[in-house]
């Protein structure tokens, strides 16, 4: 995090934003590994002559529900940083970036 000491993040601030941090990055390393493997069926699906459009849509629904599940824990994550945040810091926050 750029602006730590901008803001004053405190030592279990800091501790619980790398645990959240870690935990998503250990839940989306095996998204996407899903994800790339969904897409090549994907893919080979599509490949062949003659595509069946019931089967390739219904495998489609299911790369989509693992770009749903990324794009949660994504935006689970900022939540959780925001969270352990206080207000004040908020307000820095958001000014360091302007």
């Amino acid at each position: 995090m750029r602006h730590q000491q901008d803001i004053g993040l405190a030592a279990e601030q800091r501790t619980a934003i790398t645990k959240a941090i870690q935990d998503f990055q250990a839940k989306t390393i095996e998204l996407q590994w899903r994800m790339e493997a969904e897409t090549q069926k994907l893919g080979e699906m599509l490949s062949k002559p003659v595509a069946d459009q019931a089967a390739v849509l219904q495998h489609l629904d299911q790369v989509l529900n693992v770009e749903r599940e990324v794009k949660r824990a994504h935006i689970g994550l900022l939540v959780q940083i925001k969270n352990t945040l206080t207000a004040e810091q908020q307000a820095r926050l958001n000014a360091a970036r302007q």
